[in-house]
């Protein structure tokens, strides 16, 4: 099954989502494809650079540490460099991550990402899809493993 994730790599709730998310692949490694679109809003200062960012990180196959990274130093987004940052997801050209996160460069993913959103009245982080029922807010790990294990045996 696929899980698509709306997320906003400052959003609080979703560095908590991430960590229920992160327990519940574990215990479903087969069963659980996850998908993440990158909304980014406004209110966040430093979102769109953590998005920009992680797009050159996927570019080195690094976006996954990338996320886990910027989710664990929320509290420090701004203080600590990104060039710091992308050596922490061990990227080893940090410069080309700084850069990333402060061009004006439109990435397609991203905006991408938010017109999908926009469409479908996405407008919170974190909002999650998994096989196409919405969930917003996220979930918790035990009601996200019922529904994973709910859905998998219904697959079978």
């Amino acid at each position: 099954m696929t899980l698509v994730e709306f997320a906003d790599l400052e959003c609080p709730a979703c560095r908590g989502f991430h960590e229920a998310l992160r327990t519940v692949m574990a215990a479903h490694p087969r069963e659980l494809e996850v998908l993440l679109v990158q909304l980014p809003l406004p209110m966040h200062r430093f979102a769109l650079p953590a998005a920009r960012a992680m797009e050159c990180a996927d570019s080195v196959g690094k976006a996954s540490a990338w996320v886990e990274v910027v989710l664990s130093a929320q509290d420090s987004l701004g203080l600590v460099g990104w060039g710091t940052l992308a050596r922490r997801a061990g990227i080893a050209d940090t410069s080309r991550i700084a850069r990333c996160a402060i061009s004006p460069t439109i990435y397609s993913r991203i905006e991408n990402g938010r017109v999908f959103a926009a469409r479908n009245g996405i407008e919170a982080t974190p909002t999650v899809w998994v096989n196409g029922w919405q969930f917003r807010g996220g979930l918790s790990s035990s009601v996200l493993d019922s529904l994973v294990t709910a859905l998998a045996a219904f697959a079978r």
